[in-house]
């Protein structure tokens, strides 16, 4: 049983890393920050260690929780390297949630394609947006996972009106450039 975690954990380091290593190319490729979704501080630790030196943006979005989820160490290593960190704590107010809900119906297309990941993607990039981190009118590459790890990387445009919608492949089906599992298309 042990035996099968560790190997369980072991391949998702590595499809994590090599998402990682994708999204990263294609976010230096477009001059822009790569968004992350970071609870503990483990997937901005690894886009640390890939990033190279003086090259790229990268902009964090931690969830709220106890204060000790997010390792204090990779938070001074973020800040010293000039990197962005977002904490996300969506509020519980009744006309927020119910806010919430039209934009969970609003997302629902993106749910059925990529998963909860895939929505995550598109609300740490709006995050980003409401904060200031990318402007309107550009393209983001924003990386989020179900569990411990990163398992779907989308390349976002962020439109005039603030819109966030994956980027689609206009000759065919809808195709982003990075999919789950780290393929670049």
């Amino acid at each position: 049983m042990h035996t099968v975690f560790c190997e369980e954990y072991q391949t998702r380091i590595r499809r994590t890393e090599g998402l990682l290593r994708s999204a990263l190319e294609k976010s230096l490729a477009l001059g822009t920050p790569l968004i992350l979704a970071s609870t503990t501080g483990d997937s901005a630790k690894r886009a640390l260690d890939l990033l190279p030196p003086g090259k790229g943006r990268l902009v964090v979005v931690t969830y709220g929780g106890p204060s000790g989820w997010f390792d204090p160490e990779i938070l001074r290593r973020l800040e010293a390297g000039g990197h962005a960190v977002l904490k996300h704590d969506p509020p519980f107010l009744l006309p927020t949630r119910f806010l919430c809900g039209i934009s969970r119906i609003l997302n629902r297309r993106v749910r059925r394609q990529w998963g909860e990941a895939g929505v995550t993607c598109v609300e740490i990039a709006k995050h980003a947006l409401r904060a200031g981190r990318i402007g309107r009118g550009s393209r983001v590459v924003a990386v989020a996972g179900q569990e411990k790890g990163l398992d779907t990387a989308l390349m976002l445009e962020i439109g005039a009106g603030g819109e966030v919608t994956p980027v689609t492949d206009a000759a065919g089906p809808e195709k982003v450039c990075l999919d789950q599992g780290g393929s670049v298309s």
